[in-house]
């Protein structure tokens, strides 16, 4: 290998880590899976007698489908499944990245949602106590999520389904701190210029990372 070729290497690997730098030293990324909620569809958008079947076909009608699995339904009509997230932080041996997957039918759909608002809380608070070890104001942000379409997807299902399993995961937020933390500075919209935290479900948010609106494709869903 020439030394040319060795600089450009060294310089290559440089500019990466460079980048790597770069990122927030605490980021949560998530994506979940869902299925139609069938007994609220039915429900909500069904008449009298009809099955999930019935209001499958009015909606196909109704929006000129060729097939029934064209047929999106609205976050509110959504169940959550599965939701996997990618955890990086710093820690005293230095920074680390997680995976995990909370899947059904291992667990319910409270429980799943509980522990993603836990495993969400967790990270805060850490990255709290991480700027408080800090011997200087280097650096003064807040955990930021990454998500694809979680403005206008992903978010408003969960917090749907938060809602509809209301009472289970606030008993579980009263007795965890993580849970209650998390639910608590998601949900906190009041500090809409990010001065003592982050507002994640502000749309102009710094510390929300929605790739679709940098990759683009985004889609309308009516209901």
């Amino acid at each position: 290998m020439t030394y040319r070729k060795q600089a450009n290497r060294n310089s290559n690997w440089r500019l990466r880590t460079d980048r790597m730098s770069m990122l927030p030293p605490f980021l949560f990324v998530f994506d979940i899976e869902t299925i139609p909620d069938e007994e609220l569809a039915v429900q909500v958008l069904g008449e009298e007698g009809d099955t999930f079947e019935d209001v499958l076909e009015k909606r196909r009608q109704k929006y000129k489908k060729e097939t029934v699995e064209e047929v999106f339904f609205p976050p509110v009509f959504h169940e959550v499944v599965c939701i996997s997230y990618l955890i990086r932080l710093i820690n005293k041996d230095g920074t680390v990245s997680r995976f995990f997957s909370a899947i059904s039918p291992v667990l319910g759909e409270p429980e799943i949602i509980s522990r993603f608002w836990k495993s969400l809380g967790r990270l805060i608070a850490m990255c709290e106590q991480y700027k408080a070890n800090l011997s200087s104001n280097d650096w003064s942000g807040f955990t930021s999520i990454i998500t694809y379409n979680g403005r206008v997807f992903d978010i408003p299902v969960l917090i749907a389904r938060t809602l509809k399993h209301r009472d289970l995961i606030l008993q579980q937020k009263l007795n965890d701190k993580d849970v209650e933390c998390g639910l608590t500075v998601f949900l906190d919209d009041t500090d809409r210029f990010e001065k003592e935290r982050a507002s994640y479900l502000s749309r102009y948010s710094k510390y929300h990372i929605d790739l679709i609106d940098i990759l683009g494709g985004r889609t309308k869903h009516t209901l």
